[in-house]
C-alpha cells in the first residue's frame, strides 16, 4: 500500500528521513522521479553500510569508506543496523546517493557531520547545517529529587559498543568504590552496577537528574545525540569521548569531560571530579549554559524556517 501511494503522491520538493528505513525500490523511484529532494541526515547511512560508522573491537570511529571507498564495508564484513537489510541493498543505496547527488541537498546535524559529507561527495555537494530539536528538549518540567535515585555514574545510552557500553564496564571495574547505573537487561557481575532497563519516561530521568556524572561516550562520529542532550538540559556533569568528527568537536571544552579511552587518566580524572564539589559544579553549569545556547539557536532556527 505504501508502494501504491507512494507512486500516486505528487510534490514540488520532498524531504526524506532515515531512508534505510524505505525499501530500495521506493526509494530508488523517489531520488530518481523528484528533482528538489532533502535528505536529512540522522546519522552516517549516506557512506556508512552500518549508519554507525564504528566497527566492533576497534573502539574508535571509522572512516574507511570515507578514505577508500564503499568497497571497505565487503572487506570488513559490516552488516547493517539498525535496520537488517542486505549489505549489496545498503551499498546500492550510497551509490544511487553519489549518481544522482546534484539535486539533492544533504541536511546534517552538526557541523562536523557536514565535514564527512563533503569528504565522501565531493566540495561542490550542497551540503547545509541543522541544529537537532525535540519536545522532549523544550519541556520546562524538572523531575524530582530524591537521593533514592542517585548514583555516582550513569550511562546515559543504549548497550551497544558503539554507544561505549564496554568502555564503561572497565570504569566500572577500576572505580569499585563507586556506584554505577546502566539501563539494561544485561547481566553485569560487578557488585558497583546496578542494572534495570527502564526508558526515560519510565524512570531515568530521575536517575539522571539525582546523580553526579552521565556518562554518553559514544564511539562513532555521533551527531548530537538527545541523551547527551537531555543530561545537559539537567544541567549534569557530562562526560564523553571527543572523536575526530563527533558532535564534541563543536562544544567549548570546559562543558564537558573529555574521556580520553586511556583507562588509566580516565578512572583517575573522573575520581578527581566526583571527589571535588567545586569541579563538579563547574562542569554543571558549564553543561546547563551550553544546553541553553544550543537549544536557543536551535530555536531560533525553527522558527526563521516556519
Amino acid at each position: 500500500i505504501f508502494d501504491i501511494k507512494l507512486r500516486l503522491f505528487n510534490a514540488q520538493e520532498i524531504i526524506i528521513l532515515s531512508h534505510q528505513c524505505i525499501n530500495f525500490t521506493s526509494f530508488s523511484f523517489l531520488i530518481k522521479k523528484y528533482t528538489k529532494i532533502s535528505l536529512y541526515l540522522m546519522d552516517n547511512a549516506f557512506f556508512c553500510v552500518k549508519s554507525y560508522n564504528y566497527i566492533e573491537g576497534e573502539n574508535q570511529e571509522c572512516l574507511k569508506c570515507i578514505i577508500n571507498g564503499t568497497g571497505q564495508a565487503k572487506i570488513n564484513n559490516c552488516k547493517s543496523f539498525p535496520i537488517e537489510i542486505s549489505k549489496n541493498s545498503q551499498l546500492n543505496r550510497i551509490a544511487l546517493l553519489k549518481k544522482y547527488q546534484k539535486k539533492i541537498k544533504f541536511i546534517s546535524l552538526s557541523k562536523t557531520n557536514s565535514i564527512l559529507v563533503k569528504k565522501f561527495f565531493g566540495d561542490d555537494v550542497n551540503s547545509t547545517y541543522s541544529y537537532f530539536l525535540t519536545n522532549e528538549l523544550l519541556q520546562n518540567n524538572l523531575p524530582e529529587k530524591n537521593k533514592l535515585f542517585s548514583y555516582d555514574f550513569v550511562f546515559h545510552a543504549s548497550d551497544q559498543e558503539l554507544k561505549g557500553f564496554n568502555y564503561i564496564i572497565k570504569l566500572a571495574e577500576n572505580l569499585p568504590n563507586h556506584s554505577f547505573f546502566i539501563p539494561t537487561s544485561k547481566k553485569i557481575n560487578l557488585k558497583n552496577i546496578e542494572c534495570r532497563n527502564i526508558r526515560w519516561e519510565e524512570g531515568l530521568d530521575k536517575i539522571v537528574f539525582n546523580s553526579k556524572i552521565i556518562l554518553t561516550p559514544s564511539l562513532w562520529s555521533n551527531t548530537p545525540e538527545a541523551a547527551m542532550l537531555k543530561s545537559m538540559k539537567l544541567g549534569k556533569c557530562v562526560a564523553l569521548i571527543k572523536n575526530q568528527y563527533g558532535f564534541a568537536n563543536e562544544m567549548p571544552p570546559d562543558s564537558y569531560i573529555a574521556l580520553s579511552q586511556n583507562l588509566r587518566k580516565d578512572v583517575s580524572f573522573l575520581k578527581e571530579v566526583i571527589s571535588d564539589k567545586n569541579k563538579l559544579l563547574f562542569y554543571q553549569n558549564n553543561s546547563l549554559i551550553y544546553f541553553n545556547h544550543y537549544s536557543k539557536k536551535a530555536f531560533e532556527q525553527i522558527t526563521n524556517l516556519i
